[in-house]
């Protein structure tokens, strides 16, 4: 910092030069101070937890220098657009006036950054991003800025808004990768919305369909573009097609380099492993992600995907889970997922993420022991208290806590919050989210008795996420209490189908429910799929086999 503004001292001369020189250091001394202020944050996270402050008064000290970092830039402005206007004047300096032109654009692209991601100044920030495209409308820049203002709209939640800005984009660059996958992730959202709107399953599904047809087309193109298939993968889970991804991935197999750890190699391993997580091949998939993370492209999302399979995230959506101590977890995978989020904050994109809070918090709660459990809870009232009560993680991992401490009532609360949040604006950076929010409101709500309330939740999750086996199980059980046996055994034999027959307990309930309504040989066959992969099962023989095998003599 010394040395820039030293060097802009010694810039005192008026020469178009000198002044490009002063804009040059300017930008570059605001670079400095804005990672000085995210390096601050990194190391607050990476420190031990006894020697950290609070969230609020972190997030102080480290953004204590970023006001200089806008001053910098708002001067570079002032500079750079009086030489573009001298420059424009000039018919001898037509060349120096376009770069100045560039230059001035690209200050107000930075510019509406920090106050789109700094400030959450969105009015300030659309205004120089518009500036910016009317400097510089088909320029390096250009691109940059309609992504942005898609995301400040986004933000907003104008829908309509933030596809036009995509749709222009993808008119000048048809093949731009980033444009294609945000309009898909938008058109998902919309489908999801649109069955959480309308309960219309056909128009969500064709809204899928399309959402879908983007990434398809882009693959088509260039098959070895392994962010976009990761991307498919996600969408075709969340339509209920997880399935067809294995094609996807056959084809980019052919095209992936198989020498060494090329970067192509290592995104291959990298989709390979999402694929086998969400099939519940967790073993597998923990050996793909291991390679994968290697690579700095896809480090940083192999890492997340490796904590979770350890911290058994996808099973905290859950009553039943939480509560059980049988399901705490092993030494093993605590000391696993320790060492993968300290890796994960030495490399992590984001200043401050509150996906690490949860993940840390997470390995203390999830031993469910009393005092790790109190740990846990402190370092999430700390980024709480530091005003970041709305975040939909900190919010749901605060409920999870308060289940394994058996304060009910609080946790319920702490739900309703976060289904209030998805109701005004649902976005898919947190679909895992407020689908356990969702579920986990509905087994409280099923534990009640309140069998409406439940289902609407539960349909809610099934909708966004057409491949959530607990939806489908929940949904099953409030039908068979209420003792729709046939219906019940129909979303029970769709979860136990998504499980790939690794959820037991479903297996189980879907045998007793084709008992109940007297479809014996199904009975007889679940139960041998169950015992096959547990013989001494409890009670399904005595239950179930049996007494079907009996109703089945003459």
């Amino acid at each position: 910092v010394k040395e820039l503004e030293e060097a802009n001292t010694k810039l005192k001369d008026s020469s178009f030069k000198s002044a490009r020189d002063k804009v040059s250091n300017l930008e570059l001394l605001a670079k400095v101070h804005i990672a000085a202020s995210d390096h601050s944050l990194q190391a607050q996270a990476e420190a031990p937890q006894q020697q950290q402050q609070s969230g609020a008064d972190g997030q102080k000290a480290a953004g204590a220098t970023v006001p200089a970092a806008i001053a910098a830039l708002q001067k570079a402005l002032e500079l750079a657009t009086k030489c573009m206007q001298k420059a424009s004047r000039d018919r001898d300096s037509e060349d120096t006036a376009d770069a100045l032109k560039r230059s001035v654009a690209s200050i107000h692209f930075q510019i509406g950054n920090y106050f789109r991601l700094r400030q959450r100044r969105l009015d300030e920030a659309l205004g120089h991003y518009t500036e910016a495209l009317r400097h510089d409308d088909e320029g390096a820049i250009s691109s940059q800025c309609y992504l942005a203002l898609a995301e400040l709209h986004k933000t907003r939640g104008e829908n309509d808004l933030q596809e036009r800005q995509l749709a222009t984009l993808l008119r000048a660059e048809p093949t731009n990768e980033e444009a294609s996958a945000r309009l898909a992730e938008l058109k998902m959202t919309l489908a999801a919305q649109g069955a959480k709107d309308s309960g219309a399953a056909a128009g969500s599904s064709q809204a899928y369909d399309d959402a879908l047809q983007h990434y398809e087309r882009l693959l088509e193109r260039q098959p070895c573009k392994f962010t976009a298939l990761a991307r498919l993968i996600f969408l075709l889970r969340r339509a209920g097609r997880l399935k067809e991804a294995e094609g996807h991935l056959e084809k980019a197999e052919k095209a992936c380099p198989k020498e060494g750890l090329s970067e192509g190699c290592a995104g291959m391993r990298y989709c390979r492993g999402v694929y086998l997580r969400w099939g519940r091949q967790l073993q597998k998939c923990v050996e793909e992600l291991n390679f994968a993370r290697r690579d700095p492209e896809f480090r940083e999302e192999a890492l997340r995907q490796m904590i979770e399979v350890y911290l058994n995230y996808d099973d905290l959506g859950s009553l039943e889970h939480l509560e059980s101590s049988e399901n705490a977890l092993s030494s093993e995978n605590v000391e696993e997922s320790d060492a993968l989020i300290r890796e994960l904050i030495r490399h992590t994109s984001k200043p401050y993420d509150h996906k690490i809070v949860v993940y840390r918090s997470w390995a203390l709660m999830g031993t469910k022991q009393k005092a790790a459990v109190e740990q846990g809870l402190q370092l999430l009232l700390e980024t709480f208290q530091g005003g970041e009560k709305d975040s939909v993680p900190i919010l749901l991992a605060m409920a999870q806590q308060l289940i394994l401490q058996k304060h009910e009532s609080k946790a319920r609360n702490q739900l309703k919050r976060i289904v209030e949040i998805a109701k005004k604006s649902y976005t898919p950076e947190f679909c895992d989210e407020f689908e356990k929010a969702w579920l986990l409101l509905a087994d409280l709500y099923i534990r009640s008795g309140k069998f409406d309330l439940a289902t609407q939740l539960c349909k809610l999750a099934r909708d966004h996420n057409r491949s959530c086996s607990r939806a489908f199980e929940q949904l099953g059980l409030i039908l068979e209490k209420e003792q729709a046996y046939a219906d019940a055994a129909q979303h029970y034999a769709h979860a136990f189908e998504l499980s790939a027959g690794t959820a037991l307990a479903v297996g189980y309930r879907l045998a007793f429910n084709y008992l109940k309504a007297r479809r014996y040989v199904d009975a007889i066959n679940v139960c041998h799929k169950v015992l096959e992969k547990d013989p001494s099962y409890p009670k399904l023989k005595k239950d179930v086999l049996e007494k079907a095998r009996q109703n089945l003599r003459p």
